[in-house]
C-alpha cells in the first residue's frame, strides 16, 4: 500500500494549464514526504501537456482523459485505488499551498486524538481582504449563514485563528485530505451535476451523520483560487445541485434552524456542532 495519493480533476472553462502546473508543482514542493503520487485527469489537450511535465518523474500514478462527469472520473478511481493507498488529498487545479511539510505538519496535529478522523481541512486566506472566511463550511453552527465566521468573525478585518486543530462541521472542496478507511463510510460522489457543486457539503454531511470526526487545521494555509483574474464564469448548475441535495436528504442548504434541530434531534451525536457560533473552538486534543 503507497502513503498518499493526490486526486486532481482540470476539466472547464476555469481550468488552465499554468495553474494547473503551478498547483502540481506547489503540492509536490509542499507535502513534505515522500511516498505520494498524483492522479490527474484532464478534459484538454494543452492540460494534459501541462500535467504530464509538471508531475515530478515517477509521481504519476495514473492519467486519465475525463469522461466528463467529476463523479463519473472520481468514483472508478476510488473504486481502484481505495486499498492500495492509505491518505487521500483532493485538491482543485487553481490552488497555492503556502505551509511547507504540510502532511507531517497534519499528521502532527491529528496525532493522539480520539475517535475517527474524517475530513481534514485547512485555511483559505484568498478572501481576507473582503472580510470574509472560506475555509470551513457554515453547517450547523449558528452563524452559518455569515460569511463573517469562524477566523473572520470580528469582522473589522483582523484573523482570529484557533490555536491548534478544532472539530469541525466540513470543508469546502479546494484541498482537503482524508484516509480511504473513512472515505468508505463517506461513499461515493453524487452524479447531480458535470462539477463539484454542494459535493463537499454531501459529503460533511455523510461523514459527521456516519460519526467522523472532520477537522480544520488552521495553521497550514493555501489560496483558492490562485488565478481569480483568468476565471471565466463561476458557479455553475447551482438549481440543479440544490434540487438533487434537496431530492437525497430532504432539505436544502444552508440548513435553516428547523433542519439543525431536526438533524440533532436524529443524530444527537451531532449536538457539539450545533446551538453555538462556528468561532467557540472545540479543540481536536486537549493541548
Amino acid at each position: 500500500m503507497s502513503g498518499i495519493t493526490i486526486f486532481i480533476v482540470s476539466v472547464g472553462p476555469n481550468a488552465f494549464p499554468n495553474t494547473l502546473e503551478h498547483t502540481i508543482r506547489c503540492l509536490s514542493e509542499k507535502i513534505g514526504v515522500d511516498d505520494y503520487s498524483f492522479y490527474v485527469v484532464t478534459g484538454r489537450p494543452d492540460l494534459e501537456e501541462a500535467a504530464l511535465r509538471s508531475v515530478p518523474k515517477g509521481r504519476l500514478l495514473e492519467h486519465r482523459r475525463t469522461l466528463g462527469w467529476w463523479a463519473d472520473d472520481f468514483n472508478p478511481f476510488f473504486q481502484q485505488y481505495a486499498d492500495k493507498t492509505e491518505w487521500l488529498v483532493m485538491a482543485h487545479d487553481d490552488i497555492d499551498v503556502f505551509t511547507p511539510d504540510f502532511f507531517k505538519k497534519t499528521m502532527s496535529e491529528i496525532h493522539g486524538a480520539s475517535g475517527e478522523i474524517g475530513w481534514i481541512t485547512y485555511t483559505n486566506n484568498q478572501y481576507y481582504s473582503v472580510k470574509a472566511s472560506v475555509s470551513v463550511r457554515g453547517g450547523l453552527y449558528d452563524d452559518r449563514l455569515s460569511f463573517q465566521c469562524f477566523e473572520c468573525h470580528r469582522g473589522d478585518g483582523t484573523i482570529d485563528l484557533p490555536e491548534r486543530a478544532v472539530k469541525t462541521y466540513g470543508p469546502y472542496s479546494h484541498f482537503n485530505m482524508i484516509r480511504t478507511s473513512a472515505m468508505k463510510k463517506v461513499g461515493p460522489c453524487p452524479r447531480w451535476t458535470e462539477y463539484t457543486i454542494l459535493v463537499d457539503e454531501d459529503w460533511a454531511l455523510q461523514s459527521v451523520v456516519n460519526g467522523l470526526t472532520n477537522v480544520w487545521v488552521p495553521s497550514i494555509t493555501y489560496r483558492h483560487p490562485n488565478n481569480a483574474g483568468q476565471r471565466g464564469c463561476d458557479l455553475r448548475l447551482e438549481p440543479e445541485a440544490h434540487a438533487a441535495f434537496v431530492a437525497k436528504w430532504g432539505f436544502d442548504t444552508p440548513f435553516s434552524d428547523q433542519t439543525v434541530e431536526s438533524l440533532v434531534r436524529k443524530y444527537p451525536h451531532l449536538s457539539h456542532l450545533a446551538n453555538r457560533n462556528s468561532f467557540d473552538w472545540v479543540y481536536l486534543k486537549e493541548t
